[in-house]
């Protein structure tokens, strides 16, 4: 077990406790300055991981050697932002970061990238004109309030119903317009063709 140890991780000042049973680690970073809590695992299989992928620039790292793979384990630990929880309570009990162990970088400099970062720009091609007019107008919300000295506005259940209908619209568009109702038959149309079928009978009747 390590006590805790001041450690920078990602950027961030945290007093870092680690414990360890065969070859499995867990890893709690305190964070006094925001007073929060990260908490992260390195199962065997990442721990074998970063042992094939260690920088050749180090003397070799056995897995037997826990304090040295401890030590290779604190190169690659990143700070990442966490899967999304199902529930509200499991999402407060998670924080807001997890400690996370990345067998491809290692260094001070290592970063993680969380599941759920909202920077990757992977957006339908659909919805890229809906959410760009959404961005603007919260952008430019914000910075009204801002000037006004007031928090950010947060949307009314109308507001929210309205958005919805106006992407669901926006969307079948996309799709395609809707096929044209056929226009129905003039009165002349009609007429001829009850006279037609009055000629018909007559013709039966013969």
């Amino acid at each position: 077990m390590l006590e805790a140890h001041g450690r920078v991780v990602s950027g961030v000042s945290v007093l870092l406790t680690v414990t360890r049973c065969g070859l499995n680690y867990k890893f709690v970073g305190q964070n006094v300055n925001d007073c929060a809590i990260y908490v992260g695992y390195a199962h065997r299989e990442v721990v074998l991981s970063v042992l094939e992928k260690q920088p050749r620039s180090l003397t070799p790292v056995r897995a037997w050697q826990f304090g040295r793979v401890l030590e290779l384990l604190l190169l690659a630990l990143a700070l990442v932002e966490p899967i999304a929880a199902p529930t509200l309570e499991l999402s407060q009990l998670e924080g807001g970061l997890a400690l996370v162990v990345d067998p491809n970088g290692f260094g001070e400099k290592v970063t993680g990238c969380g599941v759920t970062q909202k920077s990757h720009g992977r957006v339908l091609g659909d919805t890229k004109s809906v959410l760009k007019t959404y961005n603007a107008k919260v952008a430019a919300a914000r910075q009204k309030n801002a000037m006004l000295g007031l928090a950010p506005p947060s949307p009314t259940s109308q507001q929210i119903s309205v958005a919805a209908g106006t992407f669901r619209l926006k969307l079948a568009q996309s799709a395609g317009s809707p096929p044209k109702k056929k226009k129905g038959r003039s009165a002349a149309q009609k007429a001829k063709d009850q006279a037609r079928e009055l000629e018909e009978i007559a013709n039966n009747a013969r």
